[in-house]
């Protein structure tokens, strides 16, 4: 309601001062224009021109209030002509845009011939003095010498606030509390970096060839209308050719003879040896140039690159020891875009990417899967990762119609794929092996078999018009297109798991499937419609803008077969299954407002403040988890009778009198059997409000500093409506086991709930949503970027944040208990962590002999640690509803961190020139320091519990040359 009154607020009084904004994509040049007395001048003619640009020229005109702006400009350093009969000519040049970044470029016109030209030389803005958005740029100078920055992910890691780590399959990204599902990849503006799945996170669809990006840009908040969501938006601006043909060949590489240990004596006890590199090479080239000049520009880029690493595998997990080979696949890239000035006022653009990899053994070794769950996984129980076809293609037609007003349309169209495989040793039959008390998994993979296939269609168009002191840009964007998803799991089964009773591994449950099916999710309409406006006063700029989103998801009719451990009446369901419309159909608004001063009129301070309600990411995340053909998995107790280590016999038969009851009568049945959805579910949103300011400190020095804070409704989680946590379940007491490496050594007694025989496979899960619980970030951030003209550049933050969640209601799952509406997870479900402090720094400069050193370094707060203690009935000594095994997280994960993860990398280059032609041979060095920081530790209560499982790569050398001409 608080937010409510301001955002009415704010509004009320832009309509009546009468002014608004424009968050623009790309990067503009604005001013005023006056005479030597300092009256305004209309009617100038402001020409701003540049070799990135194919038509060479953009031209505006000042406004009745000497005001003009030239919007939608390229990566590029650019000179400005002032014109205006009766007037000398007035030249600026050397202005840097990145970006979205505003430069402020004014001009005083004095008396004279028009053909009379006054020169001014001064440095480029490096304050933008209209926009409240938070943007960092990585240019083509810093990828140049910024190894780091290689990857669209790797680049957003060194961009002050933003918390980046990978795990699994997901690389988890956020900024200033954003959630990681809020991350999104666009291709010059264009959202075709990601699939279908889950949210929409995923960036495994077809990659960036840095190589062949002018520049990098990550959007880190205070984003305009334009976009819905609130998260890191990473956007690769791509090289356009040019008028002259040019390329650049660039080759790197290292092998494991390059790298230096890094096991301390305090590591060895457990860790014989490390995660090393066995080799890696990447082989890049772009070429581009003028088919014709000033009309037909070309760029070819190819890419070839692999990465073989050595997994240690510890002797306390696997008894065979040493290390398991990565598998890293060769993996192309390939890039084609043309750009083409049809005419005057019309440039079309078309682009072609393709790529394909993979990992033969993608999770082995003792590493975190997805949401921080740390198993050790052995070779043979590894999945496979091909990613068999990626591909998108995309193409833009801009028209600047006028001098004020510009047309934008673009569509663009995606291909992602990926795999997950069993290894080839795996037999037909062969099912994972977990062991809960020592988070170790044998036998084979339990997240293969699957195959998935998407595609995607994306349509935008803006209009912008443009005068100077008012700057309104309208726009409407689509998503459509469907995925696959296709699963054949051995035996119909996911995974045997053990619980270690007086140190023998005892059998607990086995977890079926309603393996084999294949399910469809349909992507009907992601579709925004905009409004963005900008009104500028001499001193102040505000915005605001408001957009409506639709969204619209469902299922279509399926039919699938039944597998070995369903029902009849289940199996007999499956051969029709009932398309479901709106999974889910969202109607949303959001506005968003901004404000920007000049604080002391000399163009150098700009205090900065911005309010705006974002939506949460969506894509077919929420109709995969409630279609009623998808999947399905039920936890059994089950007691290994004959003792074979599996529940089939000889001949391959299922030994049903070795599996308990179903813990879901309803188990396999399509729609009951899956969850249900809450048609009243609203799609989640956030606020953030931020208050900032920018200054220049010298020339071509700024320094910034804000507050951000975030805040979260409608936050979705899953309840068994059939189910009362309060009045359903038993209590009873559980003693920890001791160890040292436990708050007050272990030995605490804790409460459990055991839930009422009466109610075992009673299930009716629904997905709905809570604004009692809640999710709230604050944070505050210092930072600062220098250029030194052509020889170097500085960038770097200190953020210091926290975010404080309550997930009482329901209560939410857990890692511990993923069984809705489970008491057992009110335990510790209002977290309210300690502030943690992230620091970023990177920098290269050039010294005599052209010499080249760069280096970036970091330090990140370590993620929490998970302590999980996993115990039977015969532990218990309580008879578990339906058998099997229980999970208790018994300390406080915001009481637990790993270390700060540090990473200081370097590069050495020296530059040799023959006349057009430069050569650069290299040498990179990560982990200069050779930290030895731990990464995962052993999360289960148990033997093993704590003991390390991996840490950072230890140093290693690289090594490398390039040569352009």
């Amino acid at each position: 309601m608080r937010r409510a009154v301001m955002a009415v607020f704010v509004f009320t009084a832009s309509l009546l001062c009468a002014v608004g904004a424009l968050a623009q994509e790309r990067a503009s040049i604005v001013g005023v224009v006056q005479d030597s007395s300092g009256a305004v001048l209309p009617g100038v003619t402001v020409e701003a021109s540049s070799a990135a640009l194919i038509e060479r020229v953009r031209s505006g005109v000042t406004d009745g209030s000497g005001r003009y702006a030239i919007i939608d400009l390229r990566p590029g350093t650019y000179t400005v002509t002032f014109s205006l009969p009766g007037f000398k000519s007035y030249k600026r040049d050397g202005i840097v845009l990145e970006g979205a970044f505003a430069a402020t470029v004014n001009a005083s016109l004095s008396v004279g011939q028009v053909e009379e030209t006054v020169m001014v030389t001064a440095a480029s803005p490096v304050v933008d003095l209209q926009s409240t958005q938070n943007q960092s740029v990585i240019n083509r100078q810093a990828l140049d010498v910024l190894p780091a920055a290689r990857t669209m992910q790797g680049g957003a890691s060194l961009v002050p606030g933003v918390s980046f780590y990978s795990q699994g399959f997901t690389s988890n990204m956020s900024i200033h509390g954003s959630l990681r599902e809020d991350q999104h990849i666009y291709f010059d503006g264009m959202n075709i970096g990601q699939n279908l799945t889950q949210n929409g996170q995923q960036a495994n669809g077809v990659g960036v060839n840095e190589l062949a990006q002018q520049e990098l840009v990550y959007d880190a908040g205070s984003q305009s209308a334009e976009v819905a969501v609130g998260g890191v938006r990473m956007d690769s601006i791509p090289r356009e050719g040019g008028n002259s043909y040019s390329g650049i060949f660039r080759v790197f590489g290292g092998t494991g003879s390059l790298q230096n240990d890094n096991i301390t004596d305090e590591l060895r006890p457990y860790i014989s040896q490390g995660n090393a590199l066995d080799y890696t090479y990447d082989m890049n080239a772009v070429f581009g140039g003028p088919i014709r000049q000033n009309k037909l520009w070309f760029l070819l880029a190819q890419r070839v690159s692999q990465t073989n690493n050595l997994i240690p595998l510890p002797t306390q997990y696997f008894a065979q020891g040493g290390q398991s080979e990565s598998g890293g696949q060769v993996a192309p890239h390939s890039t084609v875009r043309l750009t083409w000035q049809a005419s005057p006022r019309n440039k079309i653009v078309w682009a072609f990417y393709k790529s394909q990899g993979g990992t033969k053994r993608f999770d082995v070794g003792c590493t975190a899967t997805s949401f921080n769950s740390v198993s050790c996984i052995s070779p043979e129980a590894a999945y496979w990762l091909p990613t068999p076809l990626q591909y998108a293609s995309q193409v833009k037609w801009t028209s600047p119609i006028t001098g004020r007003l510009l047309l934008e349309i673009g569509e663009s169209f995606a291909v992602p794929t990926y795999k997950f495989g069993y290894q080839p040793e795996v037999g037909a039959l062969d099912i994972q092996h977990v062991n809960a008390t020592t988070s170790v998994r044998t036998v084979a993979s339990s997240t293969a078999p699957q195959d998935y296939f998407s595609q995607t269609w994306n349509t935008v168009a803006n209009l912008s018009y443009v005068t100077g002191s008012h700057n309104i840009k309208v726009g409407i964007n689509n998503s459509t297109g469907y995925e696959r998803t296709k699963v054949i799991r051995n035996g119909d089964t996911a995974a045997l798991t053990y619980v270690n009773v007086n140190g023998v591994p005892t059998s607990s449950t086995v977890t079926v499937t309603n393996s084999p099916y294949e399910r469809f999710e349909n992507l009907n309409a992601n579709l925004g419609v905009f409004a963005q406006d900008r009104w500028t006063f001499p001193r102040l700029t505000l915005t605001y803008g408001a957009r409506y989103d639709y969204f619209n998801a469902s299922t279509p009719e399926e039919t699938d077969s039944g597998g070995r451990f369903m029902t009849a009446a289940a199996q007999a369901a499956r051969a029709k299954i009932a398309a479901v419309s709106c999974v889910p159909c969202w109607n949303d608004w959001a506005v968003r407002f901004g404000a920007s001063y000049d604080l002391f009129g000399t163009g150098k301070t700009a205090l900065k403040t911005s309010i705006g309600k974002f939506l949460g990411q969506q894509a077919l995340g929420l109709a995969t988890s409630v279609n009623p053909g998808g999947n399905q998995t039920d936890a059994r107790a089950w007691t290994d009778l004959d003792r074979n280590g599996t529940i089939f016999d000889a001949n391959g038969n299922v030994q049903f009198n070795e599996i308990g009851a179903s813990r879901n009568n309803n188990f396999g049945i399509p729609g009951i059997g899956t969850t249900q959805f809450d048609p009243n579910l609203p799609r989640p949103i956030n606020w953030e409000e931020t208050v900032s300011v920018q200054h220049e400190l010298m020339q071509n020095v700024s320094i910034g500093a804000g507050f951000y804070h975030r805040t979260f409704q409608h936050l979705q989680y899953t309840k068994n409506t059939l189910v009362d946590p309060n009045t359903d379940y038993t209590p009873f007491t559980i003693t920890i086991p001791k160890h040292a490496n436990l708050p007050d050594g272990g030995g605490q007694t804790i409460t459990m709930y055991n839930l009422n025989a009466n109610k075992l496979g009673i299930v009716n899960n629904v997905l709905t949503w809570s604004d009692t619980n809640s999710r709230a970030y604050n944070g505050i951030e210092v930072s600062g970027t220098a250029r030194f003209a052509r020889r170097g550049f500085l960038f770097g933050g200190i953020t210091t944040e926290r975010t404080a969640a309550n997930n009482c209601d329901g209560p939410v799952t857990t890692a511990a208990n993923a069984t809705p509406s489970n008491p057992n997870n009110y335990r510790f479900c209002n977290q309210v962590p300690p502030f943690q402090t992230l620091y970023k720094l990177s920098g290269a400069y050039t010294v005599p002999y052209d010499l080249n050193l760069s280096v970036t370094f970091q330090a990140r707060p370590g993620i929490s640690v998970g302590s999980f203690y996993t115990f039977n009935s015969a532990i218990a000594g309580v008879a578990l509803t339906g058998g099997g095994n229980l999970t208790v997280s018994v300390v406080d994960p915001t009481t637990q961190y790993y270390d700060y993860v540090k990473t200081l990398d370097a590069r050495i280059a020296r530059t040799f020139r023959y006349g057009r032609m430069r050569m650069e041979p290299f040498v990179e060095i990560f982990n200069l320091p050779n930290f030895s920081t731990v990464l995962t530790v052993n999360e289960t209560i148990g033997p093993s519990y704590y003991t390390p499982g991996i840490i950072v790569q230890g140093r290693r050398l690289q090594l490398g040359g390039r040569i352009d001409w």
